[in-house]
């Protein structure tokens, strides 16, 4: 570790164009950072090399580097466990040990998908972890990665906007279209707005940079919980829609990753340092204002 000094203001993004960095790259510029966000174009993650990376962080002498790339793809995961290995395992360790080696506090993220569901009350961040699809697995070991170089973790679940790909713009779009939707009643989680992450994150990203957040890994969704049938049920009621939405079991909508039934995430450690998110109905609120103002 070379101790460097770094502008407090400065912050390396990966990922700059996904649901969570998009929402970043204006939080943090709007409380004055000074953010350098890498896409794909300057950086293709398939491909980067433990130099690259290390170049790009070194060019820029970040006070904090955040990763918000990700593979995503839950069930392609299944048929394409490499690249989702890739992306979410040995990238966010290489990232990890390159900011480690500058001297530099290290953001990645995880998800609730790490658990497999079956405790039935809300996880701590030292529960153990049983990832039950290949989606997860590469997020554990991206988790155990970050971790090994003394980076920090922040655990989300159900992330949505309204923007992007997400359960909340596929399910406005079929409950305008159809007179019936079919939703899993049988998984519960919280849906987290991809906005109040952000803001949450700029929250912590000074604490991260002056040590006040010991790195460690940490929970982050909101207030509440809910199914995917509740969640789908309040879309439906906050666009006034008519249709029918219809509560199933898991069962009758095989997918082809399984899911945890209960991946709620206890998030009062971060709560106590001032970190924390509204309840998810907010989050609803603030995607349905987004989306209206935007049409």
């Amino acid at each position: 570790m070379e101790g460097r000094v770094s502008d407090p203001k400065r912050i390396v993004l990966f990922g700059m164009n996904g649901q969570v960095g998009g929402r970043l790259m204006a939080t943090l510029a709007a409380a004055g950072y000074e953010v350098t966000g890498i896409d794909r174009a300057r950086c293709d993650l398939a491909m980067a090399t433990p130099k690259d990376i290390a170049v790009i962080i070194r060019a820029v002498e970040p006070a904090l580097v955040i990763n918000a790339s990700a593979y995503t793809g839950v069930d392609a995961a299944e048929t394409d466990a490499t690249m989702a290995e890739r992306v979410n395992g040995e990238i966010p360790t290489i990232m990890a040990h390159a900011a480690a080696e500058q001297g530099v506090p290290f953001l990645h993220f995880s998800t609730d998908y790490v658990f497999d569901g079956a405790r039935g009350a809300p996880y701590a961040e030292d529960a153990n972890l049983n990832p039950v699809n290949a989606y997860a697995i590469s997020k554990r070991a991206g988790e155990l990665g970050v971790r090994a170089s003394g980076g920090t973790v922040f655990r989300l679940q159900w992330v949505f906007d309204s923007r992007g790909k997400n359960f909340f713009l596929t399910m406005k779009k079929l409950l305008a279209e159809r007179d019936e939707v079919r939703v899993v009643a049988d998984q519960l989680g919280c849906p987290s707005n991809a906005l109040h992450i952000a803001q949450a994150v700029t929250v912590a990203a000074p604490k991260m940079i002056d040590g006040s957040l010991p790195a460690g890994i940490y929970h982050l969704s909101g207030g509440g919980h809910t199914s995917w049938h509740g969640f789908a049920c309040a879309i439906a009621a906050a666009t006034q829609s008519t249709a029918r939405v219809v509560p199933i079991v898991t069962a009758e909508f095989p997918t082809p990753a399984a899911r945890p039934k209960d991946s709620r995430l206890n998030s009062s450690t971060l709560a106590s340092y001032g970190i924390g998110m509204p309840h998810w109905r907010e989050g609803l609120t603030q995607a349905i204002s987004d989306t209206n103002a935007n049409s």
